[in-house]
């Protein structure tokens, strides 16, 4: 958990994002960035990605609600109960 907190915490440094960050990962990252805090897609688009960093981590719901927390923290953007509840869909069909 400690490693996915230095990741969000440096979410808007682009040196930090283009080196930590996979190419898909960048991409929805700069979506992020361009969508407004109330935006139609903005929760979709940061589940989608914590998605991808939690992809083969096994956690239970508390967990998940942790890290989204943790992620719209850095994030600056998002509604957490929405974020959850696309992340518990995505996980769920994997």
């Amino acid at each position: 958990m400690e490693y996915f907190k230095l990741l969000f915490k440096n979410f808007h440094s682009k040196t930090f994002v283009e080196k930590h960050f996979s190419s898909e990962e960048q991409k929805i990252i700069r979506d992020i960035k361009k969508t407004a805090n109330n935006g139609p897609f903005i929760d979709s688009d940061i589940s989608t990605l914590l998605h991808l960093q939690l992809k083969n981590v096994p956690t239970s719901d508390e967990e998940l609600d942790k890290y989204v927390f943790i992620a719209i923290k850095g994030i600056g953007k998002g509604n957490r109960e929405n974020i959850v509840e696309l992340l518990k869909k995505k996980r769920s069909s994997d």
